[in-house]
């Protein structure tokens, strides 16, 4: 009938090319451009798809459904930025759930991730400092001058320095050497052609579950001692949990244990290879899932380990 064309016509192929109304359909773990594939359907478009790039299996009605996620707070920041950044929040301390919440062929805006992670990280540090001075307050109130060492401004200033040194030492190097040894295995960018991009965001997650914790242990000591008008006990501090307890005499192979591997800080490495075992079997959906978090998590382990001991050797030397 005039007017009408085949599926499989030059017409009707025409009309499959990308205009403002029918954008490039790319795969969205490698970004490969996936119009060659749909030109060559000829009646009907088939449920499972593969990337020829990349090898990711995948379900059509992905690539043509793509929009944005309905709460988290890198798509819902303009509309529900309170609501959005609290579920994102207690979310990325959970992360298989959220690997499954936020997929792969949602838009990636990572602007709004950075700035939720700033923001939590100006609100954890607030609190610690209010907790400090709160802490001075009860003690200076109770016992006067006695071990005043300079004021409540001084206090923070020694909290937040030794602060500051154990996260240098200790939970920097666990979160922010997983992007970089990521890009080292072979089944990540160089066979399986992970965007960045898709790093990126898997990162700041991870970094904003670690800073939502510390907020809200930081919290629990502020609102314990307001509370009680007691400081925090000991378990509500993790800067100050040990595997092995000090006393004299003890051996140096303890005192390596005891003075390295502190348990927060392996409490940290177990946390980050859960987060990056799921994002890799389950956002990334990478082939040798198992091997290649396997893999980053020994790079990690040996790295971290490594800038602690250079660091230590150079406190040593100062």
């Amino acid at each position: 009938m005039p007017g009408i064309t085949s599926p499989s016509s030059p017409a009707s192929a025409a009309d499959r090319h990308p205009t403002p109304l029918n954008p490039s359909i790319e795969c969205p773990r490698c970004g490969y451009d996936l119009r060659g594939a749909i030109q060559s359907w000829t009646d009907a478009c088939p449920m499972q798809g593969v990337c020829t790039e990349c090898g990711l299996d995948f379900q059509w009605s992905w690539m043509f459904r793509a929009q944005l996620h309905p709460w988290l707070f890198e798509h819902q920041w303009r509309k529900r930025p309170i609501r959005s950044a609290i579920l994102t929040t207690l979310l990325s301390m959970r992360s298989g759930r959220l690997c499954r919440e936020a997929i792969l062929i949602h838009p990636i805006r990572l602007a709004p991730l950075a700035a939720l992670l700033v923001l939590l990280v100006v609100a954890a540090a607030a609190l610690h400092a209010s907790g400090v001075a709160y802490a001075e307050y009860l003690f200076f109130s109770r016992y006067g001058r006695i071990g005043w060492r300079g004021g409540t401004a001084y206090e923070i200033r020694i909290a937040l320095s030794e602060t500051g040194r154990f996260l240098a030492v200790y939970l920097l190097p666990v979160l922010l050497i997983p992007p970089l040894a990521f890009v080292l295995i072979p089944t990540s960018l160089q066979q399986v052609k992970v965007r960045p991009a898709h790093i990126a965001r898997i990162w700041l997650y991870s970094c904003i579950g670690v800073t939502g914790a510390t907020l809200f242990i930081t919290a629990a000591q502020l609102v314990w001692s307001l509370v009680t008008g007691f400081d925090a006990p000991t378990w509500l501090h993790p800067l100050e949990w040990q595997f092995i307890p000090w006393s004299p005499g003890m051996p140096w192979w303890t005192y390596v244990v005891k003075s390295t591997l502190l348990p927060i800080w392996a409490a940290a490495m177990l946390w980050v290879s859960l987060w990056w075992w799921n994002a890799c079997r389950r956002y990334l959906h990478l082939p040798d899932a198992t091997l290649t978090a396997s893999l980053l998590m020994t790079i990690v382990l040996l790295a971290s380990y490594l800038v602690q001991h250079v660091i230590s050797v150079v406190q040593q030397l100062l």
